[in-house]
């Protein structure tokens, strides 16, 4: 939410406000199980070049100029995940 209200709020000067929802990103300590990436739609994990580009385009005025108030998941489809299973 608070994306979006900035999103509004900042809208009217020319400000765009967005945010990134990074997946399983193995490094910087994080050392992901194989089992993790076994339940990401795209079967494995992903880097932090994929979140970096991302961040790029969504910068950049080529890609990103009429984007505003989004979160974006760079997250290989593990948000559609259900994580209540029996």
């Amino acid at each position: 939410m608070l994306v979006k209200e900035l999103a509004r709020a900042l809208g009217r000067h020319g400000i765009r406000v967005n945010a990134i929802a990074p997946g399983a990103i193995p490094g910087g300590g994080f050392a992901a199980p194989q089992a993790l990436a076994d339940k990401i739609p795209l079967k494995r994990f992903g880097t932090p070049a994929e979140v970096a580009a991302m961040a790029v385009a969504v910068l950049s005025e080529r890609f990103g100029a009429y984007v505003t108030g989004a979160t974006i998941a760079v997250d290989g489809g593990i948000a559609l995940h259900n994580w209540i299973e029996p």
